[in-house]
């Protein structure tokens, strides 16, 4: 019986010696991809499909950035217009008593509200030609793609 067991033990032995393998953890750990093993991956993929590809991501982008023209449109629309709401508010108003203290105020607070309406259309055009940059940037990007079409 106990050559049955040494046996048995040595067949174990020589078996995983001949088709184990000795560094396996269990569990297996994924594995990680470095950039440049996504790299090579990239190179190895057909270029059709690395230009269907690119231009997926490029479109998904200028969508991206007109969402975004949009958000600003509407962020400063609504600015706008409720300084409007407020100056035509104020220019309704009037007080008969103490006309010439008011008068000064609604002056004041007048010259105010379009100082903050030029401030408002002078942010909104400058966020507006930085997404027209990056907008450019993509579609620079696009060029060389025969995906690509005029948007």
């Amino acid at each position: 019986m106990d050559n049955k067991i040494v046996n048995l033990f040595a067949f174990i032995i020589i078996f995983l010696m001949l088709f184990g393998n000795c560094d396996a953890q269990w569990p297996p750990l994924p594995p990680t991809i470095s950039p440049s093993d996504a790299e090579i991956g990239r190179k190895l993929t057909p270029k059709k499909t690395r230009d269907i590809l690119d231009f997926s991501i490029l479109d998904q982008q200028l969508k991206q950035i007109e969402e975004q023209e949009k958000n600003v449109n509407a962020k400063y629309d609504r600015q706008r217009d409720s300084l409007y709401k407020e100056i035509q508010d104020l220019e309704r108003r009037y007080s008969p008593t103490n006309y010439f203290k008011y008068e000064k105020n609604k002056q004041s607070r007048l010259k105010q509200l379009y100082s903050n309406l030029q401030v408002i259309e002078e942010k909104r055009t400058q966020e507006l030609e930085k997404l027209e940059k990056r907008r450019q940037e993509v579609l620079k990007k696009a060029e060389g793609n025969p995906y690509y079409k005029k948007f």
